[in-house]
C-alpha cells in the first residue's frame, strides 16, 4: 500500500522485528534493576509503586504508525524531554510520544509516567498510585476543592511551531489567547469537552479540548493525556 508523505509516495512495509539500533541502544540502562526505555512527560505522586520502564520504540511505532517504520531518538542527552520519533525513510522527526498513553498500554489503567531527573533522558519510568483504603469516621469529611488531573504539553515543536496557545473557550478561531505554554509545561485539567478540531502534520486530528483549573482551554491534541487521539481520557470527567 502507498501513502503520501511530503509529496512523495512511500511503500509502508510491515516490520517483523526491531533491530538493535531501532531499540536505540539503551537496553543496558537500568533503574532499580529495570530497563528504562524512552520515557517523557510525567506526573509526580507520593507513595506510588514503580511498575517498570516505558518502551519508547514501541510507543513511536504505535503512535506514529502513519509514517511507517520509525526510530525513537534522544535529541539532547541532557534533556529528559527530548525524546522524538524519526522516520526511517527520510530521517525527519515526525512527532513526539504520549508516554502516559504508553504506560497505560503496557501496565493497564491507572499507570502513568514518572521522572527521575529532568537532565537524564534515561531516568523515566511507569508508576501507579495505591488504591486508597476506605475508613469510617464519626465526623464528616471536609469539603474538597475541584479535582484536577496533571498532564503536560507535548510535541508542539514536532508539529511545526513550538508553544501552545491556550484559549478562553474550546476553539482557536473564535476565542482569544489567554496564555502560552511550551513542551514540558504542566497543565492541571478539570474536565474535557468537544470543540474545534485541531490537526497535526501527520494528518491526525482531535476535537477534544481540556478545561484547566485556571478556566481556560488547551487543545488535547497537544496534551499527553492517556486517551487515543480524538478520544476522551477517563478518569478525567467530561464538562
Amino acid at each position: 500500500m502507498f501513502r503520501r508523505y511530503n509529496g512523495r509516495h512511500v511503500m509502508i512495509r510491515a516490520v517483523r522485528a526491531l533491530s538493535v539500533q531501532a531499540r536505540i541502544g539503551i537496553a543496558a540502562s537500568t533503574l532499580a534493576g529495570l530497563s528504562v526505555v524512552g520515557l517523557m512527560f510525567a506526573n509526580t505522586a507520593s507513595a506510588s509503586t514503580r511498575l517498570g520502564g516505558v518502551d519508547m520504540q514501541r510507543a513511536c511505532s504505535v503512535q506514529q504508525a502513519t509514517f511507517g517504520p520509525t526510530t525513537a531518538v534522544v535529541r539532547d542527552k541532557h534533556n529528559a524531554y527530548s525524546w522524538a520519533c524519526r522516520s526511517n525513510y527520510f530521517g525527519d522527526i515526525v512527532g513526539g510520544v504520549k508516554v502516559n498513553q504508553e504506560c497505560v498500554l503496557q501496565y493497564g489503567p491507572g499507570a502513568y509516567a514518572g521522572l527521575g531527573s529532568a537532565s537524564n533522558p534515561y531516568s523515566w519510568y511507569c508508576q501507579r498510585d495505591p488504591v486508597p483504603t476506605l475508613t469510617t469516621s464519626s465526623t464528616p469529611p471536609p469539603t474538597s476543592s475541584t479535582k484536577t488531573y496533571a498532564y503536560s504539553v507535548y510535541h508542539t515543536c514536532a508539529n511545526g511551531k513550538c508553544g501552545l496557545n491556550l484559549r478562553s473557550g474550546p476553539g482557536y478561531s473564535n476565542y482569544p489567547v489567554t496564555r502560552t505554554l511550551v513542551d514540558g509545561n504542566a497543565v492541571d485539567i478539570v474536565c474535557q469537552t468537544r470543540g474545534q478540531s485541531v490537526s497535526g502534520i501527520d494528518g491526525s486530528s482531535s476535537n477534544v479540548w481540556d478545561k484547566t483549573a485556571q478556566g481556560d482551554y488547551a487543545a488535547d491534541f497537544y496534551i499527553d493525556t492517556p486517551g487515543m487521539t480524538g478520544s476522551f481520557s477517563p478518569p478525567i470527567p467530561q464538562c
